[in-house]
């Protein structure tokens, strides 16, 4: 009877069905055990019933993640809960008092940046004081650090790793608070795939995309050569290309990008000079890892959106452009409840979570004029978990396996309005610097076009 109704569309003689089998189930003596589930039932489908048979708006409150926590008995982290608002640090204190009901194994943990950084704030001392603090810092032991290369590089030969280690230890002295142990982790992470044939070439490449692309022109000269004399020169052959379903992949400037689900077409009228080949080139080497956030910074009309287009075009992928400004709310990049056609009430979902879901390449420009608190919002997203919460839904999205997001800023200061992000944020892009076409190739662009 059940099925017959569903397939026939009837569904408020569906959900009464439910409640007469739930209410005889509850009067039942042999099925007490279950019946604080059935009660249950019953209140859901007698709430849905209700929302069936009028216009009403099929909403109920739902516990939020830390009310389940204290009641289940679960461990709650707040991340970087210097960001938080009063009223959020005032709830979150509501816990601790005596007074308030908790489960005996509830516990709550709390981390933040010091307030040394861009947008931190100092926690309230009513806060801090029922805290204990504990400060971590970034280590440099190096038997610490070769545990760490060792976790991601199980193979690697002893010199190798020495060679790593003394690298890294180069390159944190000569640019301290440049580099961090997520830029050391993030290479590491990226030469264990070795998508370039080789461990030594794929320890290159990786090192290359985490600690070369931030850097002005004299600079990464100097920090190539430190690279060459640790880890030794790239040599010029040809990447292998990936082993796996052929047509899969395209190459571009000698990178495999997987392709997307659109035909890949040709941009004639894009025109590709020297430098500009040199930034494909290492915007692809992100991509192809398949996992990296990208930010391209630079000054206006050096091609960054023109460039991450482009490369969607080639292999065949969809890209969406949200373009940012100081008034950009969160739930332009996730959603927010509307009417429909029928003036019901749906959650309508934004940009973001729309290209996530259906993996999509999406661009956020103009990144640092959306206000601080919206672009931390997406923290979650920016680490290895790719992954977003959406607290209207009470649900957390995955992003797609295609999913790349890509964003694009001037630098700070350079324009009006632009701000300069927080180093912790930064720190989850992976940053490619974009220059100013020399003379002699806009004139090749000019013949060109």
């Amino acid at each position: 009877m059940l099925k017959t109704c569903l397939s026939d569309g009837r569904y408020l003689d569906f959900v009464q069905l439910i409640c007469e089998v739930a209410c005889r189930a509850i009067r039942n003596p042999s099925k007490i055990k279950w019946a604080r589930d059935w009660a249950e039932l019953l209140t859901c489908s007698e709430r849905f019933k209700k929302c069936l048979s009028s216009s009403a708006v099929p909403f109920s409150y739902v516990r939020g993640a830390v009310a389940e926590a204290t009641e289940h008995g679960d461990w709650l982290l707040v991340d970087e809960i210097n960001l938080a608002s009063s009223e959020c640090l005032d709830a979150l204190m509501n816990l601790l008092e005596d007074s308030y009901h908790k489960h005996p194994k509830f516990r709550l943990f709390a981390c933040m940046n010091p307030v040394t950084d861009i947008g931190k704030k100092n926690l309230p001392l009513s806060v801090r004081s029922r805290f204990t603090e504990i400060f971590i810092r970034e280590t440099r032991d190096a038997e610490q650090l070769g545990v760490i290369v060792r976790t991601y590089l199980p193979s690697i030969q002893p010199t190798r790793l020495c060679s790593v280690l003394n690298l890294y230890e180069a390159l944190c002295h000569k640019y301290p608070g440049k580099y961090s142990l997520r830029s050391l982790c993030r290479a590491l992470s990226f030469a264990s795939d070795n998508f370039f044939g080789s461990d030594l070439r794929s320890l290159q490449e990786a090192i290359e995309m985490s600690f070369l692309t931030d850097l002005n022109l004299e600079s990464r000269t100097t920090v190539l050569e430190l690279i060459h004399k640790y880890l030794g020169k790239k040599t010029d052959s040809a990447i292998p290309p990936p082993d796996y379903v052929a047509g899969k992949y395209i190459n571009v400037e000698n990178y495999y990008i997987r392709r997307g689900t659109n035909e890949p077409q040709d941009d004639p009228l894009y025109v590709r000079t020297p430098s500009v080949r040199k930034n494909l080139a290492q915007l692809s080497r992100v991509v192809c890892s398949g996992r990296y956030p990208v930010l391209l910074e630079g000054e206006t009309s050096t091609g960054k959106t023109a460039m991450v287009i482009h490369l969607a075009k080639i292999s065949g992928n969809t890209v969406i452009r949200i373009n940012n400004h100081e008034h950009t709310d969160l739930q332009e990049y996730i959603g927010s409840y509307a009417p429909d056609r029928n003036g019901k009430l749906i959650f309508m979902e934004g940009a973001l979570l729309k290209a996530m879901k259906a993996g999509y390449w999406v661009i956020l420009d103009e990144l640092n004029l959306a206000a601080s608190d919206v672009i931390e919002a997406l923290n979650r997203l920016l680490d290895d978990n790719r992954e977003l919460y959406v607290s209207e839904l009470n649900t957390t999205v995955r992003a797609h396996q295609s999913f790349r997001l890509f964003a694009t800023q001037n630098p700070a200061g350079s324009y009006a309005g632009r701000k300069r992000l927080s180093r912790a944020l930064l720190n989850r892009f992976v940053i490619l610097r974009f220059d100013h076409l020399p003379f002699s190739e806009l004139s090749q662009m000019v013949v060109a076009s």
